[in-house]
């Protein structure tokens, strides 16, 4: 570290330093894996199969375990220490196959109590099973924001007739920093309510996280859901012209993507124009600009 201090290192000084502390032959190694056109595949894969995690998953990703002959096997595999991944992949290769043939396989999953392992089953059940959905539903105690989120929307979305009591469990949360379970929970809350005062609240509270006192992550989540929403009114358009000018680019380029689509529409393209001159001199330029360019 402090011999190539603030210099520019290249592949070579690395194996000369492996050379010094060493007998590894770099030579070998540099003609072999870096300096030849066609990548040694197989020589890379032998290698692996050295490693045993990487042995046995190789041997399932190649022939699939059966559901009925190898019932056993699988439900050993799962009980025992093996590293996740493998588990996953048993959990995903039973995707597009009956829930009848599959459900031991995906309640031992859950009982592995593996945090991937169970992020794996909340993805690869497409359709809940009304005798499964208690099952499921422990998913929401996870500690695993992204598995709550995936499993909310699926229970949501499935049993149109708990969507309260799946409302009430997610009031509370937040999640990751751009509020990823708040966001759905407000959006699910929006499209769950048929009090109109209950809606706009949700409304209301999905744009206050479009204000600039706000990260930009947090912003784009909520303007994400607004717009799946189709909520399109002048505050909407106004943080989406707002974003426009903002610092970080990957913003800046959803936002005026989003413009740009939007102004398609001659309503929208109106409630812009009109909206143009109560903006900031910068946001007013950016925004005139997109208004600007060619229709497509």
């Amino acid at each position: 570290m402090k011999k190539y201090a603030f210099q520019t290192v290249s592949t070579d000084d690395f194996l000369n330093e492996i050379k010094l502390v060493s007998d590894f032959d770099t030579r070998s190694f540099k003609s072999k894996w870096l300096e030849v056109s066609v990548f040694p595949a197989e020589e890379a894969r032998e290698l692996l199969l050295k490693n045993d995690f990487i042995k046995q998953y190789l041997a399932i990703q190649d022939a699939p375990l059966d559901l009925t002959n190898d019932q056993d096997k699988i439900m050993k595999i799962l009980d025992s220490s093996a590293y996740y991944p493998i588990k996953e992949l048993l959990v995903f290769q039973t995707i597009s196959l009956p829930f009848e043939s599959k459900e031991f396989l995906l309640n031992a999953a859950l009982n592995t109590n593996e945090l991937q392992v169970r992020q794996a089953v909340a993805n690869a059940v497409k359709e809940i099973p009304e005798q499964f959905r208690a099952s499921y539903e422990n998913l929401l105690n996870d500690d695993s924001y992204f598995t709550k989120e995936v499993a909310l929307f699926n229970l949501w979305k499935q049993f149109p007739e708990h969507r309260a009591h799946y409302m009430e469990i997610s009031k509370d949360w937040m999640g990751f920093e751009n509020k990823n379970l708040k966001m759905l929970h407000l959006y699910l809350s929006f499209l769950t309510d048929t009090d109109s005062k209950k809606k706009m609240d949700a409304y209301l509270e999905l744009l206050r996280y479009t204000g600039t006192n706000f990260d930009s992550n947090v912003q784009q989540e909520a303007l994400e859901r607004l717009l799946q929403l189709e909520v399109h009114t002048e505050d909407v358009f106004r943080s989406l012209a707002y974003g426009t000018a903002h610092h970080r680019w990957q913003f800046v380029k959803f936002c005026k993507d989003n413009i740009r689509t939007l102004i398609q529409d001659p309503k929208n393209r109106a409630i812009f124009i009109e909206m143009k001159a109560k903006l900031p001199i910068r946001e007013k330029t950016h925004l005139q600009r997109l208004l600007d360019e060619k229709r497509e």
